[in-house]
């Protein structure tokens, strides 16, 4: 029940849910580039040198999506790197960096889907993007690393297709 286009998935409509539909929806009016996975329930923004992936999480109740976008991969992560990213912090509007076991450099934020509109969504989308492509570049000419895109360059195509 899959129809493909380009690089693009579709799913029939009524395999889709409902918060997948309208986030697209919103993507395809921007004319913002994104993939679709109805069976992980991402969907993935390639905007801006950034990589912005999309989840819907229930938390005691509440709906969140939860927006995230890598910034480096193997990053060699010394004191001098965490004190540029606790500066940054101070000029970050939105998001919260967050560093993995494999030296992955995150920008994480969340939106409430209740309160969630079109106007909200893409700017916070965007910005999170633009913050990613400014931070990578920093942090690979500085400290090294690999952009979300050189990483996923070498993965098998189900990988690289989906940003994780």
């Amino acid at each position: 029940r899959q129809l493909y286009l380009g690089t693009l998935r579709f799913f029939l409509v009524g395999d889709m849910p409902n918060w997948i539909r309208t986030v697209c929806a919103w993507l395809a009016e921007e004319k913002l580039p994104y993939q679709v996975d109805v069976q992980r329930g991402l969907i993935v923004v390639d905007w801006h040198e950034a990589l912005v992936t999309i989840e819907r999480e229930d938390y005691s109740g509440e709906a969140l999506l939860l927006l995230y976008a890598p910034i480096t991969f193997a990053t060699r992560i010394v004191p001098e790197l965490m004190r540029m990213l606790l500066c940054n912090t101070l000029h970050t509007h939105i998001g919260a960096l967050r560093i993995d076991e494999q030296n992955t450099i995150w920008l994480r934020h969340a939106l409430h889907e209740q309160a969630l509109t079109q106007e909200v969504f893409l700017s916070t989308v965007m910005n999170l993007a633009l913050q990613t492509s400014n931070l990578s570049h920093q942090v690979v000419s500085l400290f090294g690393g690999l952009y979300p895109k050189e990483h996923f360059q070498g993965l098998p195509r189900r990988e690289q297709d989906y940003g994780i």
